[in-house]
């Protein structure tokens, strides 16, 4: 029930956004009682934390996938078009993960995932400089930024299309300053 619960929730947090979801259309998504969500959640908020771990274990499997490469710069670089076509595929989703969610400390697994994906993320970071905790907060800011400036319609005037080659051209610059080689 609790599964199925949390499927419904993903369902409409994804089709309709976070602004008029209510316990009560997850139970009748769910085919349940109006209680039933009350049974497996304390409350709207703890629902909606358990959709945006969701949200980052999906992330997460994504990004470990699209990065298997051996090359560190290649697999940066997949990892950060995936990470941006994640919130083109799914912007109501991963504005609610990454939008303000203000008691996030409450729910340890919701903080466990973000962690885990903000390590893959920068994991190809790991051989960079000292100064790798700077290095992963601006490579996470870059990506983020140009993942809210995609859902937001803002990258079509300025790049001749958004299709990933024309992410890698803005996104290689970045690649080259963090891990120290030269432009290719």
């Amino acid at each position: 029930m609790k599964t199925a619960l949390a499927d419904s929730a993903v369902r409409i947090v994804e089709q309709s956004g976070v602004e008029t979801f209510s316990l009560r259309e997850v139970a009748r998504d769910a085919g349940v009682s109006s209680a039933a969500p009350y049974r497996h959640f304390s409350s709207k908020e703890a629902l909606l934390a358990e959709v945006a771990r969701r949200g980052f274990d999906q992330l997460h499997d994504e990004l470990a996938e699209a990065g298997a490469s051996s090359d560190r710069r290649s697999s940066f670089l997949t990892r950060c078009v995936a990470y941006i076509g994640f919130a083109r595929r799914h912007p109501a989703l991963y504005r609610l993960m990454f939008g303000a969610f203000p008691n996030k400390h409450r729910y340890d697994d919701l903080v466990e995932a973000g962690d885990r994906l903000f390590a893959l993320l920068n994991d190809p970071l790991a051989a960079s400089p000292s100064d790798k905790a700077a290095r992963a907060i601006g490579c996470w800011a870059f990506v983020h930024g140009l993942a809210m400036l995609a859902l937001d319609n803002q990258l079509r005037a300025h790049l001749p299309s958004e299709d990933d080659d024309s992410l890698l051209a803005v996104l290689q610059p970045l690649a080259d300053t963090l891990m120290g080689t030269e432009p290719t």
